[in-house]
């Protein structure tokens, strides 16, 4: 995924994961509808030279380069938050929408493509589990201690 321009060193990866309304669920023409208008979105927010693609479903991702500090990332992730939440009127109905982001950043949550996108969906996960519409950077010591405790919730008595 990662086109090889710039350093692995400066590339952030974002997992953004929309939350449709209900009667954007309800009917797939509102919800078709708001796909399109986020990804248009998405497209006025990012820079030349990012990347967004659709993954699936209601996530999104975006991968930049020349990202230096963990508070760029964060100014970056909240004004793409903020262009996603505006409601989008369609005829009579307007469709609502949360958006929750989880952040990885290079070198420090992986060297490579597969491990910051594994980094930056736990982070999405933890922004999902703390209530929606939150962005979470990944932090290596919260997602090892959320593994352990599934994995001691699993065991069996």
């Amino acid at each position: 995924m990662y086109s090889g321009q710039g350093p692995i060193d400066e590339v952030r990866c974002r997992y953004v994961s929309i939350r449709r309304s209900a009667a954007a669920r309800r009917k797939p023409i509102l919800g078709d509808f708001l796909l399109k208008t986020i990804a248009e979105r998405l497209r006025e927010v990012i820079r030349v030279g990012d990347f967004a693609a659709r993954l699936g479903g209601d996530e999104f991702i975006v991968i930049q380069a020349g990202i230096c500090e963990k508070a760029q990332a964060d100014v970056f992730a909240r004004r793409l938050s903020s262009a996603l939440m505006v409601p989008i009127k369609f005829g009579e109905n307007e469709i609502g929408a949360t958006v929750s982001v989880g952040i990885s950043l290079a070198p420090s949550d992986g060297t490579d493509p597969e491990r910051l996108l594994k980094s930056a969906d736990l982070a999405l996960y933890k922004s999902k589990a703390d209530g929606r519409n939150c962005i979470r950077l990944f932090d290596a010591m919260q997602a090892r201690t959320e593994l352990e405790r599934t994995l001691r919730d699993a065991r069996p008595p």
